[in-house]
């Protein structure tokens, strides 16, 4: 039946209305027999799947004669009633949003029943004729709302996504209009619509520069967060959309992004690389601005790119990977991995650190790395494939490290210059230290769908993993003004959460570190937070509505020395620079789970915490002691300088109950989440009134350490 469907659409395709044959250009010719292929197969189906639940016949049932949903009505009446079309309230076209991706969603669900079917123009059913008239008033309440950021999402992503589809569902009627041999004004009038609909993935939301003049651009996919990596070729429909409209120059321009999108951007060239968001040139990744988002868009949208590139293999626009996008490609493969030990990521690459995840997960680059493995494999060396093949033999099992690779490239010390990212990774542990700078984004939060308390993941953060879910599972329970690594202000129960897209950063250009191809590193940066919307140029400045006036105003200069398995962290300048504001300035040095007995003291007096203990609290200061120590069976040592530290040094070993509901409202769709949380908790109290103060720490990373080991 295909086969047939497939001849007979290939012949309407090929003739005009007295058929005649039509002679085609290569390029013409395959855009018709895309339409042909999408035809027969949605386009991202998954997202009907998510978009509606409800039945086909429910969809049927609820259609009424005018082209309304009935359970709809109400809403579109209250738009037409209140204007909403031309208001600038994000919350009223949020609304309208909501509402048009329901119905539109509905109306690709009904168009599948009509996928592979002729529709007879001067029969059609009276389901057919309200499917119409459904395209048509849908079609008009989008394509006439105003304009503006509140069109993001749904207006780009979503809605064109089902507009398309419910086009190829329904294509041999719209080829008959498209042929003028149709007159049915009904049809006509929903072939247009429905293709100005399906343009938004192309369209919307309207950009205040050249390429809103001529949207067919590759400047279009360029420059701007709406139209760059997976928010440029991944949620947007804009593929299917060209080969809705025949374009052979809409795919000229897909087909040179999806290459040059193969390629990165770093600080120093954020002016003239392709895209800003993707890959960075030291191996990790940008999103939302220069933010560190390893995992999420940089493998989306090349993942697209590649996808594209291969969807247009032996046709007018194949093209091979150049020695650019190879490059680009390792070079991201490498360094991603660093940001994984043993499958879990550190809790600083998004906004979902505090989401509940218990379980291992592989880097995520292996998405990529299949792709390249099985349809690109050419374009590498062979070394260079077997290097791949290994990468995802230990990407599989969990836990990468290369040992048969050279040193630098996979394990030991590496520095990540575009993110201030240090990591410091081995096969038995892995710290990482992310640092702050003007020059980069902090790490977004939003309050209403994900993480609301990302205010010091970017202050110093420094996580010790062992086992790899150290964080994972203790962060439910966190203080959330004693993150690990980072000195500030306490006072966690005056936190609101917020919604802020560019997070924090420091005030300070400063942030940098040497590492050697062994397992030495030094690092350091001048922390003194801002928020990082304040900076020029930024898009969305929402978060400067900040209601938390504890976390500023605080400054120290932070430095880190890796020394085979030694870390040191030395601190100065520590400084309350609010004294009016209530709340120590703590530095923190871990917080993490409490596993199995502690033992802590110094060289004269000691003493040990069984993990059978419900809750312990010690100041360990003596200034006797030179070092005082803190070490966890089977997890890490801590030792103080008592010397060079300002403050009291104070251990908490506690169960805690947890809070995973309040740190990110997708906890609460979780079963089982730990009630309790048994917390390790090592901090430096400075006082309120620190001035230049300073603080001295090291941590032993492997698991034999002794007090002679302290000397």
């Amino acid at each position: 039946m295909k086969l047939i469907l497939r001849t007979l659409l290939l012949f309407l395709f090929c003739t005009n209305s007295f058929g005649q044959q039509i002679s085609y250009t290569p390029k013409e010719k395959t855009i018709l027999e895309f339409r042909t292929h999408f035809s027969e197969n949605a386009y991202r189906g998954h997202s009907l799947r998510e978009g509606t639940k409800k039945t086909l016949e429910e969809c049927i049932t609820l259609l009424d004669e005018d082209g309304i949903f009935s359970d709809l009505r109400e809403i579109q009446e209250q738009m037409i009633s209140e204007k909403w079309l031309t208001s600038k309230s994000s919350s009223i076209q949020g609304k309208m949003s909501n509402t048009i991706t329901k119905a539109y969603n509905r109306i690709w669900k009904i168009s599948e029943k009509y996928r592979n079917q002729s529709i007879h123009i001067n029969s059609m059913t009276k389901l057919q004729v309200k499917l119409l008239k459904a395209i048509i008033n849908y079609s008009q309440i989008e394509i006439n709302r105003i304009d503006g950021p509140a069109r993001f999402h749904a207006s780009c992503f979503s809605i064109p996504t089902a507009a398309v589809n419910s086009y190829f569902c329904l294509l041999p009627l719209m080829d008959a209009i498209e042929k003028n041999n149709v007159t049915n004004s009904l049809a006509i009038n929903a072939n247009k619509l429905i293709k100005e609909v399906g343009m938004q993935s192309w369209t919307k939301p309207a950009r205040k520069d050249d390429t809103q003049k001529n949207v067919v651009q590759v400047d279009r996919f360029r420059g701007h967060v709406w139209w760059v990596g997976a928010n440029g070729l991944s949620y947007r429909s804009v593929f299917p959309a060209a080969i809705m409209m025949k374009s052979t120059a809409m795919v000229d321009v897909l087909s040179e992004v999806a290459q040059k999108a193969l390629s990165s951007v770093s600080q120093n060239t954020y002016d003239k690389a392709f895209w800003v968001e993707g890959f960075t040139a030291d191996g990790g990744g940008w999103g939302h601005g220069k933010q560190s988002l390893i995992w999420g868009y940089p493998v989306q949208g090349t993942a697209s790119a590649l996808t594209l590139m291969l969807t247009l293999k032996d046709t007018p626009w194949s093209k091979k990977l150049t020695d650019q996008n190879k490059e680009a490609l390792l070079n991201y493969l490498r360094g991603s991995s660093w940001y994984n030990y043993k499958g879990f990521a550190p809790v600083c690459l998004g906004r979902t650190n505090m989401l509940y995840k218990p379980k291992e997960i592989k880097t995520k680059s292996i998405k990529l790395l299949k792709t390249i493995l099985k349809n690109f494999k050419s374009s590498f060396s062979r070394k260079e494939i077997e290097e791949l093949k290994q990468l995802k033999l230990e990407i599989d099992n969990n836990h990468v490290t290369m040992n048969t690779h050279d040193k630098g490239i996979y394990a030991g010390a590496r520095y990540f210059y575009n993110n201030d990212d240090l990591v410091h990774k081995t096969d038995s542990h892995y710290t990482f230290v992310n640092m702050a700078s003007i020059r980069v984004d902090g790490n977004e939060s939003n309050f209403s769908s994900s993480d609301g308390y990302n205010f010091f993941t970017d202050d110093g953060l420094t996580l010790f993993n062992k086992k790899g879910n150290e964080y994972n599972e203790s962060i439910g329970a966190w203080n959330l003004t004693a993150i690990p690594g980072v000195t500030n202000r306490q006072g966690q129960e005056n936190l609101k959460p917020i919604s802020n897209w560019r997070g924090y950063c420091s005030k300070y250009n400063f942030a940098g570190a040497a590492t050697s191809t062994s397992k030495n590193a030094v690092a350091g940066y001048i922390h003194e937070k801002m928020n990082a919307s304040s900076k020029v140029n930024v898009n969305d400045k929402s978060g400067l509505n900040d209601p938390n006036s504890i976390i500023y105003d605080v400054k120290a200069f932070k430095s880190y020395f890796f020394m085979g398995d030694y870390m040191l962290a030395l601190g100065a300048g520590v400084s309350n620079l609010n004294t009016s504001l209530e709340g120590d300035i703590w530095t923190t040095i871990d917080q993490t789970y409490w596993s199995d007995q502690i033992n802590w003291g110094g060289t004269r007096k000691k003493g040990s915490i069984s993990k059978t203990k419900k809750t312990f609290q010690k100041k360990l200061n003596n200034k006797k002691e030179d070092i005082v120590w803190v070490q966890q069976l089977n997890g890490f040592a801590y030792g103080i300088l008592n010397k060079y530290t300002d403050g009291e040094i104070i251990l908490n070993a506690e169960k805690r109950k947890s809070k995973w509901t309040k740190l990110h409202p997708k906890n609460k769709k979780k079963k089982n989440l730990p009630q309790e949380i048994p917390v390790l908790q090592l901090s430096i109290n400075h006082g309120k009134n620190i001035q230049k103060g300073k603080y001295a720490y090291f941590v032993y990373l492997e698991n034999e350490f002794t007090t002679k080991k302290m000397s």
